[in-house]
């Protein structure tokens, strides 16, 4: 009787020792993907490549609204390329009825970045051909998750939700 209840306590033991090492190996793998998806968002920051895939938009004034298609804004150590629509209070004609979104081009424009404590990325970019925006503001986490917060200076500001990838074109 004995020897039974010594076999049920090691078979316990070995079946609770096999679950530790299963789920630590299981949270070492995601820990490791976790590293390795900061280390890539690291690279595209410092590297000035990314692209911002939109997927909602918030106005200052009106609710939150999903977005379909292809919304996006490429950004490249030379260029920035911005394909998102706007919902907002205009205060001033745009130069373009056409171009009433946040469609433009732009090759000179500042862009810095920073690391935060909580280790989230910040990166203002500041157009400088652009008469009506005043600054285009990323909040990155090192999931790829990120905001993107536009202030203009004849319109009201405006946030995006999205995700940034790696720009395959640059590579």
């Amino acid at each position: 009787m004995q020897g039974r209840f010594t076999f049920k306590r090691a078979s316990m033991a070995l079946t609770l020792l096999f679950g530790v090492a299963v789920t630590t190996k299981a949270q070492n793998k995601i820990s490791q993907k976790k590293e390795i998806k900061s280390a890539a968002i690291s690279e595209m920051i410092g590297a000035h490549e990314f692209i911002f895939k939109a997927h909602s938009e918030i106005p200052l004034k009106g609710k939150s609204r999903h977005l379909a298609g292809n919304n996006e804004m490429n950004i490249e150590k030379n260029y920035l390329i911005s394909d998102l629509p706007y919902s907002g209070r205009v205060f001033a004609p745009t130069s373009s009825p056409i171009n009433a979104g946040l469609d433009f081009k732009s090759s000179m424009f500042t862009y810095m970045d920073k690391l935060e404590k909580n280790g989230r990325w910040e990166v203002a970019i500041k157009p400088k051909d652009d008469n009506d925006i005043q600054q285009l503001l990323f909040t990155i986490f090192n999931n790829g998750f990120a905001t993107l917060t536009a202030s203009f200076y004849l319109r009201d500001a405006i946030t995006f939700k999205g995700n940034i990838e790696p720009d395959k074109g640059s590579k």
